[in-house]
């Protein structure tokens, strides 16, 4: 699989979805951080998403969530959904 193809599917998933989970790999999880005040405390740093991975456990939800995504942004043949990965 291509890299940039890879970051392509996660950031597509990740912008509609808190969490992405990737088969075999782990999880991207997007946690939204608040607003907060800059060292010298004269700036307001906005709030953002602070990006994560664990090595953890991926559901049957969110490995079809992230193949489907896979196929939708290739030109493949659709996957066999009674493949375990």
């Amino acid at each position: 699989m291509d890299v940039s193809f890879f970051s392509r599917t996660i950031k597509e998933l990740i912008l509609e979805n808190d969490r992405v989970g990737v088969p075999r790999v782990g999880n991207f999880v997007a946690e939204l951080m608040p607003a907060t005040f800059s060292a010298c405390r004269t700036m307001i740093n906005p709030p953002y998403r602070l990006m994560s991975f664990s090595k953890g456990g991926v559901t049957v939800a969110e490995r079809h969530l992230f193949l489907n995504k896979m196929e939708e942004l290739s030109s493949m043949p659709p996957l066999e959904k009674d493949i375990s990965l």
